[in-house]
């Protein structure tokens, strides 16, 4: 008989990223099937990617550290286990702007696993001039836990 911990467990055909910029958030949402939230001025926004197949933490962990990588989002946001923050709720990390979803798709190709022989090359909109302001990884408290 085979215990839980013998098997890796597996969760939903998505990955997620963290402070995006918004422009390349939503850009994505009309490339991909994916889900941008919109968590505050500061922070940008967050964007769950639909996946080809479900993954376990450690093929998450993999897939959104390779994302991250290519897309400015936050690297310290890539463990495999992180959770977005909820439309409708206030981000009171952020000083209480409205968590919003921006953009919603179902249509479009899926991402591939990043151990795929051609993993994802994910097209952007220009990114932004070193000028100006960008939301950036978190550095609060919390944002270093």
């Amino acid at each position: 008989m085979s215990t839980p911990a013998q098997h890796a467990v597996r969760t939903g055909p998505w990955s997620f990223l963290d402070d995006l910029p918004k422009a390349n958030a939503l850009h994505l949402t009309t490339r991909y099937q994916a889900l941008c939230v919109h968590t505050s001025p500061a922070g940008g926004c967050q964007l769950w990617l639909r996946c080809q197949q479900s993954l376990d933490e450690k093929a998450r962990y993999h897939l959104q550290k390779h994302l991250a990588s290519l897309l400015d989002a936050d690297p310290g946001s890539v463990s495999g286990e992180h959770l977005g923050r909820l439309a409708g709720y206030r981000n009171w990390k952020r000083c209480g702007p409205w968590v919003n979803v921006l953009a919603a798709t179902q249509c479009g190709p899926l991402i591939t696993h990043a151990h795929d022989p051609d993993p994802p090359s994910l097209p952007l909109t220009p990114t932004r001039s070193r000028g100006q302001q960008q939301p950036g990884p978190d550095l609060s408290e919390s944002g270093r836990d």
